[in-house]
């Protein structure tokens, strides 16, 4: 595969850069709208500018979108291309250390551990209450980043901080 050896690079340096990738978060039906977790707290959006994420922060992008002819890696990491995004988000988990990196049938919303466990949540409105008893927001472009509610004695916060 081409872009295989480039998707694996792209996994090396982002945990070169955060820490192991320990979940990936998916969140909408669309398969497109996902999130990399990081050992180092940091949550980065597959759709990153949807999202208002500034992915300049994130260095190593740059080398391997040079090589990707200035695509965005991220790019390969939706689920837009038909039986390619998620041979593409395979080849990134794999090469993350995922044990379980069929990505092909995800039922949103869905976190999925590195270990290859499962936690599967039910969507409320822009909440996602997950079966291990955790809540978050989905993403929007208009998040707050520097607000928490407190909602039936359980702490909510905005997707981005969710893992700090």
């Amino acid at each position: 595969m081409p872009y295989e050896s480039k998707m694996q690079k792209f996994a090396r340096e982002a945990i070169a850069a955060h820490g192991q990738l320990i979940e990936v978060v998916f969140l909408r039906g669309d398969h497109e709208d996902s999130l990399l977790v990081f050992l180092d707290g940091t949550v980065i959006p597959a759709l990153h500018g949807k999202h208002g994420y500034n992915i300049r922060r994130e260095h190593y992008v740059f080398g391997v979108a040079a090589e990707l002819s200035g695509q965005d890696p991220f790019e390969f990491l939706r689920f837009g291309y038909i039986g390619t995004g998620p041979k593409h988000y395979s080849y990134f988990l794999r090469a993350a250390g995922f044990r379980d990196t069929d990505v092909s049938v995800i039922n949103e919303p869905l976190r999925l551990k590195r270990d290859g466990s499962k936690v599967r949540g039910v969507s409320k409105g822009d909440l996602v209450e997950w079966v291990d008893g955790s809540i978050t927001s989905s993403p929007s472009i208009n998040s707050d980043p520097s607000g928490t509610s407190v909602s039936n004695h359980k702490i909510t916060k905005k997707w981005y901080q969710f893992w700090k």
